[in-house]
């Protein structure tokens, strides 16, 4: 700055020299055009000086993370079934005919033994009275074979009858009784069926379904309501068999539903394997008064401990590599605050949502980039950031999850 303020100084005192000679007309113009100039040159070189100062370069701050190691990480896993009523039944007749009556409706609470529907059992009265008639009539005959056979008895003492007639008397009584016992068979086959004509809850539920209206014909064995037992619920949940290993019958788990966690109990552990899914099926059972509902989705979470060198890093840290590896980038000291980025590669053991454990290629103790790294590149020196308290949430909350759940 001192050279462009002398060439200034030196050029003004040449111009005054010159104005001495010239007419005294001609000096105020002459000196004010060069007084001028001498600015303007000075203001060109002044600023040509300020161009050749050295600027320091640009770095740019990332976000960085300092990876530390653990010798185990917690699998979180989750296993879906469904819920079901204890007992569900499709309610029918064991015989045809037309529905005189139904008595219930869909939505419907029952108790068991409460008549459900009727059938129309005019015929079958009828048979019935048939059978007693039959009875009274068999009976009457027997009763008059037994006075016949005991007269005759008496006749033969006195030498009056003959052995044949006693025989004959004998084999009518027999058949008699058979008749009698055949009928009495009748009448309770009869009577079977009326009491079968109507349909009754074979335990407390809720009418979910009614398949036919009063009128109609049904054959034997069509349904005719379908019934829900009402009560505690269970969940049916196929998980594999290695992960059933710690699941005993009483032992309690925590199952989601419909966004809601509730407290199961382990009811029974299946023994067979599912041929499509390959596991086996766990049953368990809710409180009665939790508010579920048969066929909706349950899920249980399972928390296994993996014993497995490696580090927790940020799902932010990673961009796909090559070989099926994941690359993150480590910033290595160059000077103070001054940052080397390095690409390694990284093999991804576990992930959850925002953080991921990983193994490789890493040391205890060294800083990776945490975000933003499509902005950079390896070899670039950078500055780093002290990373924000949000990675710092989702890094710890992954190391905790499994103490958690």
């Amino acid at each position: 700055m001192d050279k462009p303020m002398a060439f200034v100084q030196a050029s003004l005192k040449s111009v005054a020299l010159e104005l001495q000679r010239l007419p005294k007309s001609s000096k105020q113009y002459l000196f004010g055009g060069s007084v001028l100039l001498c600015l303007l040159l000075g203001g060109v070189l002044m600023a040509a000086d300020r161009e050749s100062e050295v600027v320091p370069p640009y770095l740019h701050r990332v976000d960085a993370f300092q990876v530390r190691g653990s010798d185990h990480y917690e699998e979180v896993r989750l296993f879906s079934g469904r819920v079901n009523a204890r007992q569900h039944a499709d309610l029918g007749f064991e015989q045809g005919g037309k529905l005189a009556e139904v008595l219930v409706d869909e939505g419907e609470q029952v108790e068991r033994g409460d008549v459900l529907a009727i059938l129309d059992s005019e015929l079958l009265h009828i048979e019935e009275r048939e059978q007693l008639a039959q009875l009274r009539e068999a009976k009457a005959k027997l009763k008059l074979t037994e006075n016949s056979l005991v007269r005759q008895i008496s006749l033969k003492r006195s030498g009056f009858t003959s052995e044949q007639r006693i025989d004959e008397l004998n084999t009518e009584k027999e058949t008699l009784l058979a008749m009698i016992a055949r009928l009495d068979a009748a009448v309770a086959s009869v009577a079977s069926r009326v009491r079968k004509s109507s349909l009754f809850a074979p335990f407390d539920g809720v009418v979910t379904r009614r398949f036919s209206d009063q009128g109609g014909t049904v054959t034997p064995a069509q349904a005719v309501l379908r019934l829900q037992q009402s009560g505690a619920m269970e969940a049916h949940i196929g998980i594999p068999p290695q992960q059933s290993v710690g699941l005993v019958p009483g032992s309690v788990q925590s199952v989601s539903v419909a966004g809601r966690d509730y407290t199961a109990t382990v009811l029974a552990v299946g023994a067979d394997l599912h041929p499509l899914t390959r596991t086996v099926m766990v049953r368990l059972g809710f409180d009665a008064a939790a508010p579920l509902v048969n066929g909706d989705l349950a899920t249980m979470t399972l928390v296994s401990n993996v014993s497995s060198a490696g580090y927790w890093i940020p799902s932010s840290a990673m961009s796909g590599g090559v070989r099926g590896l994941w690359n993150v980038l480590v910033l290595g000291v160059v000077a103070e605050d001054q940052y080397r980025i390095e690409a390694r590669s990284v093999d991804v053991l576990y992930a959850l949502e925002e953080s991921v454990f990983v193994s490789g290629d890493l040391r205890e103790g060294e800083s990776i980039v945490a975000m933003g790294i499509q902005r950079v590149v390896a070899g670039q020196l950078v500055r780093q950031q002290i990373r924000s308290e949000e990675l710092e949430r989702v890094v710890a909350s992954a190391t905790e999850q499994g103490t958690a759940l």
